[in-house]
This record gives C-alpha cells, sequence and structure tokens, in this order.
C-alpha cells in the first residue's frame, strides 16, 4: 500500500457511513421525489 492509502481508504469509510446515515428511514418514494436524494440541481 501506498502511504496515503489508509488515509484515503478512511475518508471512503466516513463518507459511506454519512451517506448511509443521509438515507436512512427514506423511502422508494422519497427517492422519485425528494431532489436532494437524486442529486439533481436547479
Amino acid at each position: 500500500m501506498f502511504i496515503d492509502d489508509p488515509v484515503r481508504l478512511h475518508h471512503m469509510l466516513d463518507a459511506a457511513k454519512e451517506a448511509v446515515l443521509f438515507a436512512e428511514n427514506r423511502t422508494r418514494s422519497d427517492l422519485e421525489s425528494d431532489r436532494m436524494l437524486t442529486g439533481v440541481s436547479g
């Protein structure tokens, strides 16, 4: 592993955990109607 690999993996793990928390208690209909979940802007 390169010297920065553990740091990069830690950042990916943090982002994945945050995504799980963001999506928690959401439904399919939320995904279809909530622009924050679809990533659509403007």
